[in-house]
């Protein structure tokens, strides 16, 4: 009688190849992420940005209402 028979085995050696596989691809985009900033040009100047907040006067504001 065998300890496992032998589609555990196979099964087993799939799910390590598959585990493997993943880790490979995470640190393959790991590694391309770091070459990527690695040959980017540097951010070195500053856009212009205007932030604007339109705030409404109350004494201004009409309210639609259909009793007036």
């Amino acid at each position: 009688m065998a300890l496992l028979a032998p589609l555990d085995v196979a099964r087993r050696i799939a799910a390590l190849l598959g585990f493997f596989a993943l880790i490979l691809l995470a640190l393959t985009l790991l590694w391309r992420v770091y070459v990527h900033h690695n040959q980017a040009d540097p951010y070195d100047r500053e856009e212009a940005v205007t932030v604007r907040l339109d705030v409404c006067d109350p004494a201004h504001v009409k309210i639609a209402s259909r009793l007036s």
